[in-house]
């Protein structure tokens, strides 16, 4: 393929001008066309890429032929309408996460891309952070030995949000983490508890709590909130032969692999006749990691498979896996942490 891919991108807000920036590093790669209703990000989107066409329309964009793929930054709630006519219109689609607000939202865009023969990618930039896949690999040599738990917090003082809860808004990150490390394998039970602090109108959970059980017996627990007094960017994994903390925070010593555990004693106590337990610790390793910005490695895959005909890491399965899972636990969350099976 010779020519660049046309990229065109609809919402330049928070995390927009982010995206453009690290797709636009591609050297495949021309940014078009940007859409925002917003006339001050507009002219942000104008000084940053002054060849890009500057539209305050979703159809005006859709409509523009020049466009190869459609990049859709804007609040959850517009992700299912605004995918799915460009996905229509036969464009190639990446989505901020989540993919949709409801399991069959995400299935129709799935069935969608699937039919049109286009690429659709989900937001999961976790899944590309050289941290993160430095644990898959460990995971998959047998390092860790069965994974026990998964516990993560992710927490800071805001963003606030209106559109969603901080469930929604923070945990996608954490779950797409925990399906990566555990093979994409769905949980059999969730449950969530959230808890609204904050006065306004609509009452939207900014502390929430979920809980992930998997048919291996590994569980996952997931801890969001907007309101803490620091940030906390932290995942702890748990396994049989090893332990493995993963601070997001702490560059110097992003991932530590402890040589932890709890065995049983061999030989049974004579006075008791019964095997004992063995708590082991051994070193503690910090990894040299080689880290490039998770979003640029992320975005740069999206244009490599839509030039080289793959299927991203983070398909539209991903993002629909991590709804279902999001969309069971809100109903936890309406039964007060009724635990939801999922079949």
């Amino acid at each position: 393929m010779a020519s660049k891919t046309r990229i065109a991108q609809i919402g330049f807000g928070y995390w927009g001008p982010n995206i453009l920036r690290a797709i636009s590093s591609h050297g495949d790669v021309e940014i078009v066309a940007v859409s925002d209703k917003d006339k001050q990000q507009l002219a942000q989107a104008g000084r940053a890429f002054p060849t890009a066409a500057l539209l305050d329309g979703i159809d005006e964009l859709i409509a523009r032929p020049d466009v190869e793929a459609l990049i859709v930054a804007l609040p959850a709630g517009l992700h299912f309408d605004v995918t799915k006519k460009a996905l229509e219109a036969g464009m190639h689609c990446f989505v901020e996460k989540p993919l949709a607000l409801t399991t069959a939202d995400c299935a129709t865009l799935v069935e969608l891309a699937a039919k049109k023969q286009r690429v659709l990618m989900v937001g999961h930039t976790f899944e590309y952070h050289g941290a993160v896949r430095k644990i898959k690999t460990l995971i998959d040599a047998g390092e860790i030995g069965q994974i026990y738990s998964i516990i993560a917090q992710r927490m800071n003082l805001g963003r606030i949000r209106q559109d969603v809860d901080a469930m929604w808004n923070l945990a996608p990150h954490d779950i797409s983490i925990a399906l990566y490390w555990l093979d994409n394998a769905m949980p059999v039970s969730i449950r969530a508890q959230g808890f609204s602090h904050l006065p306004r109108p609509k009452p939207l959970a900014d502390l929430t709590y979920l809980t992930m059980e998997f048919a291996s017996g590994a569980v996952a627990h997931v801890i969001s909130s907007w309101l803490s007094p620091e940030k906390i960017r932290k995942v702890m994994l748990v396994g049989s032969k090893k332990m493995v903390t993963y601070d997001d925070v702490n560059v110097e010593t992003m991932v530590q692999i402890h040589d932890k555990g709890v065995d049983l004693n061999a030989m049974p106590t004579p006075d008791y006749g019964e095997y004992q337990t063995l708590v082991r610790s051994g070193d503690l390793i910090i990894p040299a990691l080689r880290l490039t910005e998770p979003l640029r490695v992320e975005m740069h895959h999206f244009v490599d498979c839509i030039r080289h005909g793959k299927a991203p890491v983070s398909d539209g399965e991903s993002g629909l896996r991590v709804t279902r899972i999001l969309e069971a636990a809100s109903e936890s969350m309406a039964r007060k942490g009724v635990p939801i099976e999922l079949k």
